[in-house]
Order: C-alpha cells, then structure tokens, then sequence
C-alpha cells in the first residue's frame, strides 16, 4: 500500500477544491507545503533507530525490529491501583493490581487495540524490558509501510528527550517538537527521534515552514483526530521530577484536543489524568512467544551452530521456573540470547541479578579486545561508574536523572579528574548518545538500575532505607536482594527484608515483594533469615479470601518454591472427599498450570479422572493455562 497516495487522497478529502502542484496545496489564505510530510514515510524506513535493535556487542548485529518483533499481548487495565491498596505507596500495590486485572481481563493484541475507533488516546503500562519501545517503534515502521487501515502518519517522541528540549524552551509543545524534528530533518535520508533541535541553524531558519506543517497536521487529523498518530515513549523516565509530571501532563492533554496518540510508561511512572480512554498493561511472553523470540534472534546471529544453541537454550528455560521466569520478559531474554552465544557451553544463570553481572562482564572484555588495551574499564572504573549512577540518581540537580552530559561527569569528580569517559565507557556500546558530545544514557535503563544496586550494597540499610518505597527504587532493590545473595553476605539480607516487613501490612501485598527479593538472592525458605517461613505467608495468602492477591500469591510462590507448592495441593487435595466439599482444595488445582513439572501434569490428569465435575472442570482450566502458555492463545 503506497502511503504517499494514500496521504494525497485524505488531502483531498479535506480540501477537495484545493490544488496540489509540487507537493503543495493552494488554500484560499495560505500554502502548505507537504514535502517533509511525504518524505517521512520513506525516512522512517531507512532509519536505523526504527529498523534495528541498538546491538550489545558487534555493530553488525544490529537485529532487524521488523524479525525480531513478537506480538504483545495486552489485558485491559486501570493502570492506577485502588485506593485502599496504596499502603505502602504505588510501588508494590500498582505491580499487584495490574496482575490481579490480568487474570480476569480479556487478551488482545496490539493491533487489535490501536483499530478499535472509539479509543483515540491509549496507554499501555509495562514492566522494565517488557517491550514498550521496541513495540512503538514497531507501531512507526508498521504506519510508515501503510499497513494500517486507519493512521497515515506516525509521530514518535520521547518524552525524555522532549522534556530535555522543553527546559531550554518552555513555550515547546509536543506539536511544536515534532514538527521542528520533521522540517528541520526533511533533507535527510533517514529520521531520528534523537535530533538535537537547538544546536541547529534549522530551527531559526524554518520557523515559517514550521508553523504552517504544525497547521498541516491539525489540518489532516480533523475534528476525527484521524490519519495521525502520537507515539509517546517512556512517561515514567522523567516521572520523579513533579514539575515534568504537571507539565508534561498539561502538554498531553492539550495535545488530545487535536490528535490520537498511544502512551507507553512503567506502572510507577503513571499517575493517570492525562485524558486517557483506555488503560492496558502488556503481558508477559508465553512459551510461543520465548520460542519465536529466540528463533529470530539466532537465525539473525552470527553463530556457527545456531539450530543447536537455541535448543539447548529453551532447553534449560523450560527446565528451570526462574529461567522461564525471566526469558517472559522480553530484554531479558535477549541477555540471555547474548550470554548463550558468547558463552555457549556453560549453563546460563537463573537470577537477574547473575544476568546483568555476566553481560557487563561481556561488554569489557569485548571493549578491552577490541581496543586491545586490558587496561580499559577495569574494576576501578566500574565502581566510580556505580558511584556516579547513585549521584544521578540522588544528589545531581533534578535528579534522579536518566540523561546526563560531559558536565555532569565532570562535576561529581571535583575536586579530582574522573576516568576518561570517551575511553572507558563511551565505546562500550553500553552508553549511547543522543547528540554530539551529549544526552548520554544507558542502552537500557535497567544497566543504571543495577549499577546503582552495586553502589549502595556497600551502604548500610539505614543509609538507604528512605528509597525502600519509591517507585524509581523497586528495580534497584530486588538487584541489591541478588547482590546480597549473591555475596552470602545474609546479615544485610536479613536487615533489608525486616525493613521491607515492617509496616504493618494487613493485606500481604509486602509478603510479595519479599518473595522477589528471596528470589533474586537464591533462596527459598526465609526462617533462617526472618524467624519464619514466608512460603507460609504466601500459601495464607492464596487460601484466604482476598481476591487482590490470590492469584498473584500462588504465581509468586509457584516460582519461588514449585516443590513447596505441590506438596500443599498434593496435601490438600489427598482427601476425595473434603477435595469435593472444600472449596480450597479443589480450587488448589488450577495453581498446577503454573508449574512446569512431570508431577504436576500427573496430578491434574489424575483429577482429570475424579467424579465431580467442579473437579474435572478446574482441572480442565489448570491443563487450558499450560497449553495458552505454550500457544499463545
């Protein structure tokens, strides 16, 4: 489907007398010039920011998006956690609620979502590395091909670097922004979110041109708010400053006065009233999912024995619930992609915490081989770049901040000269650069979240124990639970986990967190740590009858102690009879289609044979959510 056509054709629709004479239209009033317009398309296409994922190690492995990509899954949500689960601020109580929503919520795909025309302004919520950017940038190319039936135009914008252009000019609107990156670019061969506005003669030269495709774009979405669409990335990236929330928020809901658009953000960047329609969050990857994933990025890699190394990569996933854990989330499992490929015979590691450690590891040695200088990002510089993630975070002005420049390096140093930054770290391919000699940030901006982990798991508790709640810190603190883990150093452990535990907490919200931490450092039975056994808490918390955390108790413990978990069903379910008169005993049976074992498929076969048919039928519902996990239905 050619897009310039179709593009003329909507001109046409909303100036039928207007004529069109070398990419302009004659209004009455004015002229409007539709070159940049219609040359975006094809920039789109060829730019290597919307047709390429950011390559880790070689530069010639930049994956193709369009390959790469795998169809997320959406469940409708309201994105903002109900009041009476606020305890403990958002941190916790919104990740529960958007679990919660998912279990008795309707699943759809993205595309089925962003053609339903009575829903102009969406978000979709997700986790760190769920997909949310690789998924508008998949939107971008699939508009720019005119794939689709109802937008002509994508319009993608960072609201990081927006936010960074609106503090250097505060009459900036998203319009405006998008409009100054479209015509100031307009003579160059591809498109880039990332363009520097200010450091170009363009912007004063084109103001004119500007305004009048500002009057364009109005012009073509309507009183319909059609054939545009906004692709907002990243809200939770400057979420933490309260003056960038109030503005940004009033600039998007100015801007839902004139156009569609779709929003992406963690969950602890969202605070609603934006003008919203709709809410989704983004599902983790089923077992399809992880197989197609994996099948792409290695039919793409430069490996020898490709069809061996990807089987015996989701070989040891579907072996290990932690592993199938986290190769659900999409980044997470293209580390472990990278980790297979530059480590093929040894066993892949099963906690975030070893996942982020062996790939930084990676990235060294590929720096110092490259660059064939062993005295290249050595230990010392990865403590002062640990150092300066935490000052970025707390002690920089309008911190926590996520971009950062030369300045903002050299200052933390004084009075003392840093390491060479352009030496040690720019080429590392784990720091990018959105300008010349600027906007630096991270490939992911969970790499910072990590580097920050290591750096306080030198603090004492007490010293850090005021960020245990902030949203911008969950991340942070289920890698320093991994950290801690991993140096057996248990004293601080134990001391995070009292910290975390010690509100009181009347709906058990707390205990699930716990059990992340638990997971991440290794280990299943808390009593030596804690006095008690929190799989106890969390076995209390799926047999009582709060429905907010029922499910997601059973969930978490499935992945934190599976063995744990089929020895309270096979107890509870021993009895025939008190299994079809006790409510929680037979209900235990759909917690089966959360366990990936032998044991667990004979159990839900033998209750396949019981003669009750509220027996037959949870079993029947614990077998259906082992075959949607593998097929993606």
């Amino acid at each position: 489907m050619d897009v310039k056509k179709l593009l003329l054709k909507a001109i046409k629709e909303h100036w039928p007398t207007a004529e069109l004479h070398d990419n302009q239209v004659q209004l009455a009033d004015q002229t409007l010039d539709l070159t940049a317009l219609l040359k975006l398309p094809d920039r789109i296409l060829n730019s290597t920011e919307f047709t390429r994922l950011p390559p880790l190690f070689d530069a010639s492995e930049n994956f193709p998006i369009a390959e790469m990509y795998v169809e997320l899954m959406v469940a409708k949500a309201s994105g903002v956690a109900r009041p009476f689960l606020l305890q403990q601020g958002r941190t916790i109580a919104d990740e529960q609620e958007a679990r919660r929503q998912q279990y008795h919520s309707r699943h759809l795909s993205i595309h089925q979502c962003i053609n339903m025309p009575q829903h102009q302004h969406i978000v979709i919520l997700g986790n760190p590395g769920s997909g949310k950017t690789s998924l508008l940038k998949y939107l971008c190319l699939e508009l720019a091909s005119g794939k689709s039936q109802r937008w002509l135009i994508p319009a993608f914008i960072s609201l990081r670097r927006y936010w960074f252009e609106k503090q250097k000019n505060p009459a900036m609107t998203l319009l405006h922004y998008i409009s100054i990156l479209i015509c100031s670019m307009q003579d160059q061969k591809e498109f880039l979110s990332q363009f520097s506005l200010f450091l170009h003669d363009a912007y004063r030269r084109n103001q004119e041109k500007i305004a009048s495709f500002e009057t364009t774009l109005q012009y073509l979405a309507g009183h319909k708010k059609g054939h545009i669409l906004f692709l907002l990335d990243g809200l939770d990236e400057i979420a933490t400053n309260q003056t960038a929330i109030q503005i940004i928020t009033e600039d998007i809901r100015e801007l839902s006065r004139s156009f569609s658009w779709i929003l992406t953000s963690r969950h602890t960047g969202f605070f609603g009233d934006l003008g919203e329609d709709i809410c989704y969050e983004v599902m983790q990857l089923n077992k399809a999912g992880i197989e197609k994933l994996v099948e792409s990025w290695f039919i793409n890699s430069k490996l020898e024995h490709k069809k061996d190394e990807q089987d015996n990569l989701l070989k040891q996933i579907d072996a290990n619930p932690r592993l199938l854990d986290m190769a659900s989330n999409p980044f997470l499992l293209t580390l472990l992609c990278n980790i297979k490929q530059h480590s093929a015979n040894e066993q892949l590691p099963i906690h975030r915490t070893d996942v982020y450690a062996s790939i930084i590891k990676l990235i060294r040695l590929q720096l110092r081989n490259i660059k064939k200088d062993n005295n290249l990002f050595r230990e010392q510089e990865m403590v002062y770049l640990a150092k300066f993630c935490h000052y970025l975070y707390t002690d920089a002005e309008y911190a926590p901040l996520q971009l950062f420049e030369y300045d903002h390096w050299d200052r933390f140093a004084l009075p003392d000269i840093p390491p060479k930054f352009d030496e040690h770290f720019l080429p590392s391919r784990l720091i990018n650069s959105w300008a010349q000699g600027g906007d630096f940030h991270f490939i992911h901006l969970t790499f910072q979240e990590y580097f920050i982990a290591l750096h306080i798991a030198n603090h004492s508790i007490e010293d850090i124990r005021s960020y245990l709640f902030s949203p911008h810190w969950k991340m942070i603190f289920r890698f320093l639970a991994g950290i801690y883990g991993k140096q057996a150093n248990k004293e601080k452990l134990k001391k995070l986990l009292f910290t975390l535990l010690h509100p009181i907490d009347n709906l058990g919200i707390l205990y699930l967190e716990a059990a992340r931490f638990l997971i991440e450092a290794n280990i299943e039975d808390s009593t030596e740590l804690l006095g008690y056994d929190i799989r106890k808490n969390l076995w209390e918390l799926w047999i009582g009858k709060a429905d907010y955390v029922k499910e997601s108790a059973g969930e978490i413990l499935a992945i934190l102690s599976p063995n744990y978990l089929l020895q309270k069903i096979a107890t509870l379910t021993h009895d025939e009879k008190k299994l079809k008169n006790d409510y929680n005993a037979w209900k235990s049976i759909n917690l089966l289609g959360f366990i990936q074992s032998n044991q667990a498929d004979q159990l839900i076969i033998k209750f396949l044979q019981v003669n009750s048919k509220k027996i037959q039928k949870t079993a029947i519902e614990a077998l259906a959510q082992k075959i949607l996990k593998n097929l993606g239905k």
